[in-house]
């Protein structure tokens, strides 16, 4: 059963789905707040209610897609028993969103160098993501005797979530090849986390 949505957050929808058309139309750069208010039908004060300024738009917009893949991540790594695999699987998926997903193409694929500048891109607006997403394997893991002794929960979400914002940002040859980014993974951030990978 789908969650039911208050008028606020249908609206705040509706504010993010308009600044996405207008940053696919326009450019990031280009998209103005008043465009954005009249493509989501409503004024320029209402808008104000719901964001504070250009940046905080698009930090709006790219945290609710985190949110949809995380969601996403949830239903592909369902069946997963191993913490590894779920490791190297969301990873993978995010790095496959940077270039799928509107909001990482324009902003990852563009020439516009200032729009990183322009993003939060600190560990702590992710970190509840991963945390949710991370938790209930890592404890499973934890009480199976898999999880490295020295390693908690908190230590573990900070570390996934600061790989993936690093290879987000700069995913080198891994971009267009997932295989060597599946290695490079088990070698380094699986170990780091998993006893006896």
């Amino acid at each position: 059963m789908a969650e039911r949505q208050s008028k606020a957050e249908k609206t705040l929808d509706r504010i993010l789905d308009a600044a996405l058309d207008c940053y696919e139309e326009s450019g990031i750069s280009q998209t103005r707040l008043e465009e954005v208010a009249r493509i989501a039908g409503i004024g320029r004060t209402t808008l104000y209610r719901y964001v504070d300024n250009r940046d905080d738009l698009l930090n709006k917009v790219l945290l609710r897609d985190a949110r949809e893949q995380q969601a996403e991540m949830a239903l592909l790594t369902r069946y997963h028993d191993s913490l590894g695999d779920i490791l190297v699987d969301t990873v993978v998926h995010v790095i496959r969103g940077r270039r799928n997903r509107p909001i990482n193409r324009l902003l990852f694929g563009g020439s516009d160098s200032d729009l990183i500048d322009r993003i939060n891109l600190s560990p702590g607006n992710f970190l509840p993501l991963v945390r949710e997403t991370l938790a209930p394997p890592f404890e499973r893991a934890r009480s199976k005797g898999e999880i490295r002794e020295v390693v908690t929960l908190d230590m573990a979400c900070d570390w996934v979530t600061r790989v993936i914002l690093s290879l987000v940002t700069y995913p080198g040859e891994f971009l267009d090849d997932e295989d060597a980014l599946r290695q490079y993974l088990r070698a380094f951030l699986v170990p780091s986390i998993i006893t006896n990978t």
